[in-house]
């Protein structure tokens, strides 16, 4: 078991922490929901095009840790099955675990990844033709006394 504070890592990077892992043959464990665009659009498809293994223990990252390694123990065969089949995210929550398998994750950021790569293109509207109404010439104008 190692610590990510402890290894030659950048721990700000989620992506960085699961490429470590998955260099070193270990499965990440943590609190992350990955809620950031960011972090998603890049950790995502790293996972699907590359591999790894990342163990989310839900609840808060201040809880006993004795109750995270007790979800850990509980739902051992489940998520090792899991990630024999797959790489991908699994979620232990106090009542199961969730499975994101590898191409799920991928496919929960592939629009965002897909707009992103138009955005740097000018995109053309279709015009439409409208009639153009009639103006009169200035000298034609009716003229408003007051």
């Amino acid at each position: 078991m190692q610590f990510a504070l402890r290894v030659d890592v950048d721990t700000r990077n989620d992506t960085a922490i699961n490429r470590w892992a998955r260099a070193h043959d270990y499965i990440l464990v943590c609190h992350d929901k990955h809620k950031r665009r960011e972090t998603r659009m890049d950790l995502y498809p790293d996972i699907y095009e590359n591999g790894g293994k990342i163990l989310r223990v839900g609840g808060e990252p201040s809880q006993d840790p004795l109750v995270v390694v007790g979800r850990v123990l509980v739902h051992l065969e489940e998520w090792r099955s899991s990630f024999e089949e797959n790489d991908g995210i699994v979620v232990l929550r106090k009542d199961g675990i969730n499975t994101l398998p590898a191409h799920e994750l991928y496919q929960k950021v592939q629009h965002l990844l897909d707009t992103d790569q138009l955005a740097g293109r000018k995109l053309i509207k279709p015009s439409r033709e409208r009639p153009k109404r009639p103006r009169m010439a200035p000298s034609a104008q009716l003229r408003l006394d007051i």
